[in-house]
């Protein structure tokens, strides 16, 4: 075959390929951020509705601040929102003028009636709102009339005789609510902006008429009318002769039963979301817009339109009958079927319709009966089936997609705009001449009637007569006049000018002389045709507006009149001022000269006066170096670089004042042997790392199209000299790693320094270069497009498919690490394409594709059937494979043409598998366990299929699987709080043919953090989580639990940094810690690594933890359990499933909760710890029989405690302390036992070897290990084996544990700690270092204030428990957070506290206790005290042989030594040389041992040692080593 032919065969394929793409896909698709701060708030739920909503936003730094205060002026502002109040009138308030941001906002509250001012002439715009206020404003607002009996709250004397009544009738009406935890109402106290937003949405509840039982509404006789929205949320309700102005829902709640309305006219919008198939009725009704939208599943819905019932539009979201009976209105008049619709819908159509509008594919449409005036098939319609039964009539079809007609039905005039379609009963007459017309737009809806106004309190003033007509004018001369008369002033209003508008005008359409006008605005975004002003941002400018009055009369001629109108824009707050201000206050707006904030060598430019009026006050932190007023005085070269901390304060009068900081590094003075460069610039290239003159050496990357750069350098010193081996000062720049170095020459030419930049310049596709450099790297022989990887890793294309097999034995060849980079790949290259010529063409991959595009085209026949394709498909698809035969077969082909072949095969096998039929994916999902990382079950796919499971935005994948059957079940990522539309795409491993589901709607709640996920303790240390997603610990930290880098006990509470935000769940272990985050994600800290939390790998999707002894069990999203070491891998428990809880604390055993109440064991059983009778282990999970259904479970070491849903408590397990409960001990449970004395449990929880439980009455039990008074029951510090009543002051506690350690925990409702027992570690809390028997609350610390109480500020300098030897000099300092000061003292020896000032040196040796007190500056009350311990000593200690300094050898050696301090002892052969502590260490080998007391006996022990004469030596804490004890002689046996 020659060339030519090839090219002729190539150009057919490719021909083939495009004619086969227009075949089209015979199944396919059917088609803001919240605040962090608000998740796990009461009211997170309505404060999400509202921001979604645009009713409320929150701040510039991505908070909402639930529990601000909020002004007067800002409820007003959000009441205007939520309820729609646009109307306003005159008002004159002192402390809102014209330019106030609230002024219009105040004037439409007035206009509505619900507020009034004060008797000073102001309406408190400024101040706080307070709860009383706000319930007079609500029940005016409402105009609330309910009977309401006199409410008692504690505080009912602080109630203000003016609020009384509103208060009661608020409370009645369920809108506003006592505090539960105190039974009081706090009139006084500011609301806050979470229960302003909950109390209004109540409100707004409040205004909708819901009807919930079924029965007949509305009069037998005359209208009722509604002026709000209705919901209908039962079968069998009838609403009658009504007037609707709202909207109205017909709900789920109505299932498949009936709806009727009979003599209704609604002015809003019908949503249809309950029915079914014979179910929503409208007789002689009026409706305006009707959205049929049922959730998808739930069937169909049919709609019937009886006597003269009129449906403007109809919107069909979901499968429908649209019928009419009996009709004698307009019926139904225009209807569009939605893309939304899910593939494989069915619509019915039985009446007479003007405009029919389909844009769902695979829609079937029945015409049993009727007309359709024109139906629009849109080009998205693929694949519509239309059925006409006869009589059934269209006489207008467009058609923009291809469609099959059934039926005898008539269709008068058809449209085609695109071939294919099918009719059974050809159309009257065909169209296909002209173009394809543009989509005939949706009919527009008959506009809804205007709203009956909302009555006000003062009636509105009567309106100025029209001037009588003259009489005997014309009707000319009577518009001329009128227009005459038409002047600023009749139109202004309240506005002094139209030069200045600020509020509406008045337009009138009746003129003088009978005439009538029409408005019209050229910008009716600032005034609309009615008049309505919407005044520009006092960030625009004043905007002109060009208005046109029309003046007719009937018989006479129309004649115009304009106005030029001025809407000045809105005067700008001072707050609104200061916050611009302080925004453009930069680096740039003060660094004068210099060229960054990071290095300063000459004077800021601090102006006094900013932006919009506004005042700015400097302070520097260092006046020395800088001043106020920006001088700068460098420090001494030898000095180093110093940084200034400079704040700027900006106010204005009416504001409130805003402070920013800058970091101002001040550099060193220069010398005559200054090597620094002042400015570095190198053309097209950005550090990675921002210039600084003390830093010697950069990295860069550039593009692939930066080739050179040009290099710019300034010295420090102005006699220093620069040097640079490039012409014209340009680097040319090579694909990969360039040097550039600057030489800076000293002023007295005494030598030199270098700056270095390593500029890596990429190649043209960084990432894919990456990979295909490693691709090579690991390469073994595997079948791979070597050529394309090859030239993908030099970034050029100088691999050709003719020398693949050269290439393939060059790399095989190579030794590891000698192609790794793109240089060594393309030496190769060169290499292998310098000795050898070109091969003839390879045809095994065109052979490979034909065979396997001739399988695919037998595997699927011609046919509508699942899994075949149309005979378009089958043809085209045919002819691809003839063509690419064609050049296989050509001897003469060269491999270009062979590719090409090969890609034009692969483009039709793609098109071919996208035609063919798949069914469509059904969707559930199950949140259950975890609503926010839910369960989804995909049926009806394709074995063998991949399936993707897709968020709201249709891009972000949330899930994915293989289908190993034809339904499976997958995990989905963490979703965000609200609404999310969640669909399924179903494709082969090609990715073709593939197909979607049909779009659900799942709705995530905001996390509800349980208590007991809050407070954990394990053997030394406690773990808590706050409301601020903050973890804090304190306590034992051996294992380095605490997080914060050291394993000295912490007897403060620490922050521990470096975690994510999101945590909800935390679990304190032995020797770490772990928490989980919302995504699902564990973290973990300590085990002896200090480096901080880490995310455990191989574990995803986890919705809790047990983790407080050595074991962490892990409970997934799936219901399955998985258990790891806390250093080891986790691993799945099998045989559990559908598990809602786990517990596996500080024994080998884990316990789990199954959703059906069952409780399950496994693990070891020798004191029972399984529950089933027996004492043998079991390596699976076992069911614990004689139980009720469990609701709650916790265990202890060794024992278990579960609660049934009727508040029974049963234990099983070990005994020794009396932890079961059953009045013995030492008798160990192995079944379940019912404790007795106990009863309406609502809460377990368990330490140790010791158990509680709180009622529904709040009182609290304990019994088992009384060690240091876990129990709290304020006693003997016994054990107690039947429940004791706890005696304490603490109460509505929410969560309850204990430890390993004899402490025990709990949490009070409003946040607070509590903690008794063992002080071990300072496992209390505060610092204390004796134990408590009773329960106390942790000092200054509280899990649910937001912000909380200031936390203990880092400390450097000196470490807790410290001992120091070597310093001179000891000058602990630390840095105040935002909004707090500190002061501190010192205690020397225990000789009382005396004030102490950071950074003061210590240098006496003795034992020092540092006390900081951080207070917040906001409220002086709220602050917390930190106790840092540390030593100074450079005195060694003495060391004194105890007993026989001669000593007969033996394998095992005692020798006894004491010291006078705590030491450490270490025996060493005298003969050894010994220089430092590391010497002695290394000398002693195993020899060491301890005096655990001053003077005190210390015992070492030597093991298979040997004779001689050895010495012992003691080291104290600080590392100061004793002089050599006396001789010890170790001799053999006599």
């Amino acid at each position: 075959m020659s060339n030519l032919l090839v090219k002729k065969v190539l150009s057919i394929l490719v021909m083939a390929c495009l004619l086969f793409s227009s075949v089209g896909v015979a199944f396919g698709a059917t088609t803001t951020g919240t605040p962090s701060d608000i998740q796990g708030h009461w009211a997170a739920n309505n404060m999400s509705e509202w921001i979604d909503k645009g009713f409320i936003e929150g701040y510039d730094d991505g908070n909402f601040k639930p529990d601000n205060q909020i002004t007067r002026a800002e409820f007003i502002a959000l009441i205007n929102r939520s309820f729609g109040f646009t109307e306003t009138t005159d008002i004159a308030f002192r402390d809102v003028p014209s330019d106030h941001w609230a002024h219009a906002e105040v004037a439409k509250a007035v206009k509505a009636g619900y507020i009034s001012g004060y008797a000073d002439g102001t309406v408190g715009s400024n101040k706080p709102i307070s709860r009383q206020e706000v319930a007079v404003i609500v029940s005016r607002l409402l105009k609330l009339d309910v009977t309401a009996s006199a409410v008692t709250f504690l505080d009912n004397s602080h109630i203000a005789s003016w609020s009384k009544d509103a208060i009661d009738k608020v409370v009645a009406s369920q809108i506003m609510m006592g505090y539960e935890a105190d039974h009081s109402f706090k009139p006084e106290a500011p609301i806050t902006r979470a229960e302003a937003v909950v109390t209004l949405d109540r409100a707004q509840a409040a205004q909708t008429v819901s009807y919930q039982a079924a029965g007949t509404y509305g009069p037998e006789t005359g209208v009722e009318t509604i002026n709000r929205n209705v919901i209908v949320n039962v079968a069998g309700v009838t609403l009658r002769n009504m007037v609707i102005h709202g909207d109205l829902l017909l709900a789920e709640g109505i299932g498949n039963g009936d709806a009727f309305l009979k003599n209704v006219k609604v002015t809003g919008k019908v949503t249809v979301q309950g029915g079914g198939e014979n179910s929503i009725h409208f007789d002689n009704s009026v409706l305006v817009d009707i959205i049929i939208d049922k959730k998808s599943g739930t069937g169909t819905v049919r709609i019937l339109s009886e006597g003269t019932t009129t449906i403007a539009l109809v919107s069909v979201n979901s499968p429908a009958i649209l019928k009419e009976i009996n009709s004698t209105g307009s019926g139904f008049g225009n209807v569009n079927i939605s893309s939304s619709l899910p593939s494989g819908s069915k619509v019915t159509l039985a009446g007479s319709f003007n405009t029919v509008n389909v844009s769902s594919q695979q829609l079937q449409i029945d015409m049993p009966e009727g007309s359709i005036e024109k139906m629009n098939a849109k080009s998205t319609s693929t694949g519509m089936v239309l059925n006409l039964n006869s009589g059934a009539k269209i006489n207008d079809l467009v058609l923009d997609a291809v469609i099959k007609m059934l039926g005898r039905g008539t269709i008068v005039v058809a449209t085609m705009n695109i071939g294919g379609s099918t009719f059974e009963t050809p159309p009257t007459k065909t169209d296909t001449s002209t173009p394809a017309p543009t989509s005939t737009p949706a009919p527009t809806s008959t506009p809804a009637p205007t709203s009956t106004p909302e009555s006000t309190s003062t009636p509105a003033p009567t309106s100025t007569p029209a001037p009588t007509p003259t009489p005997g004018l014309t009707a000319d001369e009577a518009i001329s006049a009128a227009k005459a008369s038409l002047t600023a002033d009749t139109i202004r209003n309240s506005n002094t000018a139209l030069t200045g508008v600020i509020t509406d005008l008045t337009l009138d359409t009746s003129g003088a002389n009978g005439t009538t006008i029409a408005w019209s605005s050229d910008n009716t975004a600032v005034l609309t045709n009615t008049g309505a002003v919407t005044r520009p941002a006092f960030t625009d400018v004043d905007v002109i507006v060009h208005l046109t009055a029309t003046l007719t009369k009937s018989g006479g001629t129309a004649q115009t009149k304009v106005f030029e109108i001025t809407v000045t824009k809105q005067q700008q707050s001072a707050d609104e001022a200061i916050s611009a201000a302080k925004a453009s206050l930069t680096a740039d707006t003060i660094r004068n000269s210099n060229t960054a904030l990071t290095g300063v060598i000459t004077d800021l430019n601090l102006d006094t006066s900013g932006a919009n009026g506004t005042t700015i006050a400097w302070s520097s932190d260092n006046t020395d170096v800088l001043s106020n007023t920006g001088v700068v005085t460098r420090p001494a070269f030898t000095d180093g670089n110093s940084v200034v901390h400079l704040t700027a304060t900006v106010t204005k009068s009416g504001g409130t004042p805003q402070t920013k900081d800058f970091d101002i590094t001040v550099l060193k003075d220069t010398t005559e042997k200054d090597g620094r460069l002042l400015a570095l610039h190198l053309s097209d290239v950005t550090f990675i790392e921002a210039f600084s003159p003390d830093t010697w050496s950069y990295k860069a990357i550039v593009p692939f199209n930066v080739t050179s750069t040009t290099i710019t350098a300034t010295p420090m010193n102005p006699g220093a000299s620069i040097h640079l081996n490039y012409e014209n000062a340009t680097k040319q720049l090579e694909v990969g790693s360039n040097e550039v170095q600057v030489y800076v020459n000293y002023a007295d030419r005494s030598y030199y320094d270098i700056y270095s930049v390593q500029v890596r310049r990429l190649a043209a596709d960084v990432v894919a270069q990456a990979a295909a450099v490693a691709t090579i790297e690991a390469y073994h022989g595997e079948d791979i497009n070597l050529v394309e990887v090859l030239n993908t890793a030099t970034g050029r294309n100088t691999a050709i498919a003719i020398n693949s097999a050269f290439y393939r034995n060059a790399i095989l060849a190579a030794a590891t690490g000698d192609l790794d980079t793109a240089e060594e790949i393309e030496w190769m290259i060169d290499e292998v394409n310098y000795e050898n010529e070109v091969p003839p063409a390879d045809k095994t991959d065109l052979i490979a594709a034909i065979a396997e595009a001739t399988t695919l085209l037998g595997n699927h026949s011609i046919g509508s059937q699942v899994g075949g394709v149309s005979q378009e498909a089958h043809d085209a698809y045919n002819l691809a494979i003839t063509g690419a035969s064609a050049v296989q077969a050509a001897s003469s082909a060269t491999q270009e043409e062979v590719d090409d072949a090969i890609s034009a095969l692969a483009i039709a096998t793609s098109v071919y598998q996208s035609a063919i039929i798949v069914p469509i994916p059904t969707i559930t999902l199950d949140g259950s366990l975890s609503n926010y990382m839910p369960m989804i079950t995909i049926a009806n796919v394709v074995v063998g299929n991949q399936i993707t499971v897709y968020d709201t935005d249709g891009t972000t994948v949330i899930g994915s699987g293989q289908a190993t059957q034809p339904a499976l079940t997958l995990a989905i990522d963490s979703l965000t709080v609200g609404t999310h539309t969640i669909k399924v795409k179903s494709a082969n491993q090609s990715g073709s043919p593939s197909v979607y589901s049909a779009e659900v709607s799942y709705l995530v709640q905001p996390i509800a953090i349980l208590p007991a996920n809050r407070i954990s303790e394990s053997q030394a240390h406690i773990a808590t989580l706050a409301n601020n997603g903050q973890v804090y610990t304190w306590g034992g930290n051996y294992g380095g639990q605490i997080g914060d880098g050291t394993t000295t006990p912490r007897q403060q509470i620490f922050a521990v940094p470096n975690l994510p935000a999101n945590i909800i769940a935390v679990q304190a272990g032995e020797g770490y810690t772990a928490s989980v985050t919302a995504d699902g994600h564990i973290w973990k800290w300590g085990y002896y690594d200090l480096t901080g939390p880490k995310i455990v790998a191989g574990i995803d999707h986890v919705v809790s933890i047990s983790a407080e002894g050595t074991n962490i069990f892990a409970l997934k999203s799936d219901g399955t359990v998985w258990k790891f070491a806390s250093y080891g891998t986790p691993a799945q428990v099998q045989g559990l499933d559908h598990i809602i809880a786990v517990r596996g604390e500080w024994s080998d055993v884990g316990i789990a909760l199954k959703s059906d109440g069952t409780v399950w064991a496994w693990g070891a059983n020798d004191n029972g710890q399984l529950g089933d009778g027996t004492r043998a282990d079991k390596p699976v999970p076992v069911q614990v029989g004689g139980l009720p259904f469990i609701v709650d479970i916790k265990n202890g070491n060794q024992h278990t405690l579960a609660l049934s849903v009727t508040g029974a408590v049963y234990t099983w397990g070990f005994n020794t302390m009396g932890q079961i409960g059953n009045g013995t001990e030492n008798n160990n449970q192995l079944v379940p036992y019912e404790v007795e004395g106990l009863s309406n449990i609502t809460q377990i929880g368990a330490g140790n070897y010791y158990s509680f439980a709180i009622d529904g009455q709040g009182n609290m039990y304990a019994w088992g290990y009384n060690e240091n008074s876990a129990l709290g029951v304020n006693a003997d510090g016994g054990n107690r084996n039947t429940p004791t009543l706890m005696t304490t002051s603490l109460s509505n506690v929410i969560a309850i544990t204990g430890g390993e350690g004899s402490t025990s925990i709990a949490l009070q409702s409003n946040g607070d700690v509590w903690t008794w027992g063992s002080s071990s570690d300072g496992r209390l809390g505060s610092g204390e270092v004796s134990g408590r028997n009773t329960p106390g609350k942790v000092a200054n610390f509280n899990l649910f204030n937001d912000p909380m109480t200031p936390l203990a500020v880092a400390v450097s300098g000196v470490k807790e428990g410290a001992f120091y030897k070597d310093a001179g000099s000891l000058n602990p300092t630390w840095v105040d957070a935002p909004n707090t000061s500190s002061t501190a003292t010192l205690n020397t020896n225990g000789q009382g506290e005396i004030a102490y000032t950071k950074g003061t040196s210590i240098t006496a040796e003795g034992s020092y206790t540092l006390k900081i007190t951080t207070t917040l500056l906001s409220n002086p009350s709220l602050n917390v005290n930190q106790y840092i311990h540390f030593n100074i000593d450079r005195t060694a200690p003495t060391v004194t042989v105890v007993g026989s300094n001669n000593i007969v050898l033996s394998n095992f050696v005692q020798v006894m030594a004491s010291s006078n301090e705590v030491t450490e002892l270490y025996m060493v052969l005298k003969s050894q040389n010994i220089t430092d502590l590391n010497s002695i260490k290394t000398a002693a080998g195993s020899k060491v041992g301890a005096v655990s007391t001053a003077n005190t006996t210390g015992y070492l022990y030597m093991y298979d040692g040997s004779v001689g004469i050895y010495v012992v030596y003691a080291v104290d804490a600080a590392g100061n080593i004793s002089a050599p004890s006396a001789d010890i002689q170790i001799v053999n046996p006599a």
